[in-house]
């Protein structure tokens, strides 16, 4: 896998200690991870699954919420806990992650899970983040509650991408 902080910082000072990061320390999400991203979006492949949550969160951030990463590891279902304030009020957007092994896709009982976590912690709405796709059963659950729940696919994160780079519509408020 690639250590994407080795190649853009070799010697970062630390926040925390490497025991604390492994222990599930909260890491809050860099600004030049998604830059990195933009300038080389096949280097998503090549995150392990920590790198890519944090770089989720990062993208968010970049998107215009506040990210906060939850521990790694058992997480109840939410990874990223994104909150902004709309125009209407403030809104929480729980995020769960998944960076999956080639070929297989985020099924339905990922995003029952976060539906569940969005109606218990009462939250505007869930997002299921993926570098893959959606079984046909995860997109059902997705569609059948279109106020509470959305999906990213790993083409959709290439446009989110794409408009950051371009400058183009896209790139703001809309996880």
């Amino acid at each position: 896998m690639l250590n994407l902080a080795s190649l853009l910082w070799p010697n970062p000072p630390r926040i925390i200690t490497l025991d604390q990061f492994r222990a599930g320390a909260i890491v809050q999400p860099e600004p030049w991870m998604v830059q990195y991203l933009i300038d080389h979006p096949e280097a998503i492949q090549d995150l392990d699954t920590w790198e890519f949550q944090v770089c989720m969160a990062a993208l968010l951030e970049r998107k215009g919420l506040r990210a906060k990463l939850g521990p790694r590891g058992a997480d109840g279902g939410v990874d990223v806990r994104a909150e902004r304030v709309g125009e209407f009020g403030p809104e929480l957007i729980l995020v769960q992650v998944k960076h999956p092994q080639p070929g297989n896709k985020v099924e339905m009982d990922v995003v029952r899970l976060l539906h569940l976590q969005v109606l218990v912690q009462h939250a505007t709405r869930g997002l299921v983040v993926t570098d893959s796709t959606f079984t046909r059963g995860a997109l059902q659950q997705i569609a059948a509650y279109p106020f509470q729940m959305d999906g990213a696919d790993g083409e959709r994160i290439r446009q989110w991408l794409e408009a950051l780079r371009t400058g183009a519509p896209g790139a703001g408020l809309t996880p």
